[in-house]
């Protein structure tokens, strides 16, 4: 019994001696005769003056049912009623639990072993789940109502690429208590799992086929070329085919635009590759349905257009000493614009506004007296502007003064290159006389110039990739002044988070859309791609006891669960009010 059970239980009696202290004091009146009232007169009522104790059968039965109910919400127990078993589930989630052989999946035997479970625990009984997958969690508990947990998680779909098991195991050993057994439901046997663990396997070995890849890359002006690589595993030599869907998705209703058999050698995978217009559309490649769904549908979208747009507003005599035109053409996907609102690389002779999302390039020479400044030069060779950089043999003419921001480029005291950032901007200052030295005419300025347009484009909005893998994170650069939202393959939202750029796990299959202030901007397609959850032939059904971790631990009886005591505790109340109903009604003394 707790300390809370015995405090309620003193408590309410004493409450109820304390109210029969104080009765009503009656005024005295003189009359003639005693018989012409009836017996009920001398009873006491409240008043605010203590008097003398009564006790009578209304007092006893207010004892009673006041000690009853206190003890009832105190949580008295005294180990008659049925004990409350709990045990607690780890629970295999990654996508290969999804398998479905012999009419029924890995995650649905798990389910029916958990009612099972849930059952054996009895009508009181307590359970926590807890998932393995990529980030483990609890998700029924911690040490709820067995039953209806299993049918709570029927609407669940395994999804998860491989996880180890290890945390959601940290996770389990932290909820259960002394004696409460910890069980694992998993599809395979699982040797690491510790061994005051029961481990139950409910898996089926099955070939199966998965798509490992789908790329797709234009090959002139009005094609694409889509790449389809497929994995076989387990099983006997086989031809599997590849079907082409136009849209996001591979309906069974809807006739494919292209198909080709491959060839598969169990262990081994083969490559098919499909012709599309080069129209913006998105494709989807499946293969014929096998043992595992989550791997046989692949959509794709045509990669994000990043072409870099750059404004020169460098004089003109400036811009012929750095060959800046013919830097630019030679960089990839880089095209001139006049604008410079609508660059996202700028060169200027002084600085302008930094603005997020654009790359500012500074070339002047800082005030002070002209110096050519030859090697060895200390260079910030983990920035990537200088990435392939060297400066081996180039003289560069620069200013006295060091420019603002970070140095990146520097010859003893001199600073010749920094950087500054502001606002979500990013501006380069080349502290450099184009009419001195000669690293204009030096290898390494395509190499710098091929750079600034890739640091723009790392700056610029949008994605850098169109395809990502489920349990990966797709990243997008959000247009400054403009809110992003994610939406999902069910077209409910996903969570973002970063700053400048934003980001979001893809957890299952299917097309995601960013929005920009409720505007479509961009598409991801996330494809399940896993070798080790895509090979089945390791699965199995078998059962590994659980070691006796200690004599203390496993004798431990289980907490009692207190339903027998308050439901008899209960009746005992209602009965002792009952009671004194009836006494008061027939005009007792109390």
């Amino acid at each position: 019994m707790t300390w809370w059970a015995v405090a309620t239980a003193i408590a309410a009696p004493a409450a109820v001696v304390a109210l029969h202290h104080f009765r009503r004091r009656r005024r005295e009146r003189r009359v003639a005769a005693l018989f012409l009232f009836p017996e009920h007169a001398a009873d006491a009522a409240a008043g605010r003056s203590r008097a003398p104790l009564v006790a009578g059968a209304s007092f006893w039965c207010e004892i009673v049912a006041a000690l009853a109910l206190a003890l009832a919400v105190g949580g008295a127990t005294v180990g008659l009623g049925r004990k409350a078993e709990a045990a607690v589930v780890v629970l295999d989630a990654t996508a290969s639990m999804g398998a479905t052989v012999g009419g029924s999946s890995a995650w649905d035997r798990a389910l029916d072993a958990l009612d099972a479970l849930a059952d054996g625990l009895g009508p009181d009984g307590l359970l926590t789940v807890v998932t393995v997958e990529r980030r483990p969690a609890v998700v029924w508990g911690p040490r709820a109502a067995a039953r209806g947990a299993a049918a709570a998680l029927r609407a669940r779909t395994p999804t998860s690429p491989h996880a180890d098991a290890l945390p959601a195991f940290a996770v389990a050993a932290d909820v259960a208590r002394p004696g409460e057994p910890v069980v694992f439901l998993t599809d395979r046997p699982a040797p690491d799992a510790p061994s005051d663990v029961e481990t139950r396997a409910v898996g089926r070995a099955a070939a199966n086929d998965a798509l490992l890849s789908a790329t797709r890359a234009p090959i002139d002006a009005g094609f694409e070329e889509i790449a389809v690589v497929v994995g076989a595993f387990g099983g006997a030599p086989r031809t599997s085919k590849v079907r082409l869907f136009r849209g996001e998705s591979a309906r069974g209703d809807v006739a494919p635009e292209a198909e080709a058999a491959v060839v598969l050698e169990p262990g081994g995978a083969a490559t098919t590759t499909f012709r599309v217009p080069r129209d913006g559309e998105a494709w989807t490649a499946a293969l014929a349905g096998d043992a595992l769904a989550a791997d046989d549908v692949a959509p794709t979208f045509p990669e994000p257009p990043r072409i870099v747009r750059v404004c020169n507003l460098l004089p003109a005599d400036v811009s012929r000493a750095l060959r800046l035109e013919r830097a630019i053409s030679a960089a990839e996907a880089a095209t001139l614009v006049g604008d410079p609102a609508l660059a996202h690389l700028t060169f200027a002779t002084t600085p302008g506004r930094l603005v997020g999302g654009r790359v500012e390039v500074v070339v002047a020479p800082t005030d002070g007296e002209r110096s050519d400044w030859v090697g060895p030069f200390l260079l910030q060779r983990r920035h990537p502007l200088l990435d392939g950089v060297a400066l081996a043999g180039v003289a560069w003419g620069a200013g006295a003064a060091p420019p603002p921001g970070v140095p990146l480029a520097s010859a003893g005291a001199a600073t010749l290159l920094a950087e500054e950032t502001d606002a979500g901007g990013v501006r380069y200052r080349f502290n450099l006389d184009v009419e001195r030295g000669n690293l204009v005419a030096s290898p390494d300025w395509p190499i710098l110039a091929g750079n600034l347009v890739e640091a723009a484009r790392r700056e610029a909005p949008g994605a850098t990739t169109a395809a990502v893998l489920v349990g990966e994170e797709a990243t997008w650069r959000r247009t400054p002044g403009r809110v992003p939202t994610a939406i999902g393959p069910d077209g409910a939202p996903v969570d973002l988070h970063g700053g400048r750029t934003v980001a979001f796990t893809a957890e299952r299959a299917g097309a995601y859309r960013i929005l920009e202030d409720g505007v479509e901007a961009g598409r991801f397609a996330a494809r399940f791609a896993d070798a080790r959850e895509s090979d089945l032939s390791g699965a199995a059904t078998a059962t590994r006891a659980a070691a006796r971790a200690s004599t203390d631990a496993a004798d431990e009886a289980p907490v009692p669960s207190g339903t027998f005591e308050r439901r008899l505790l209960a009746l005992i109340a209602l009965v002792a009010l009952a009671l004194d109903w009836r006494v008061l009604r027939r005009g007792s003394v109390a």
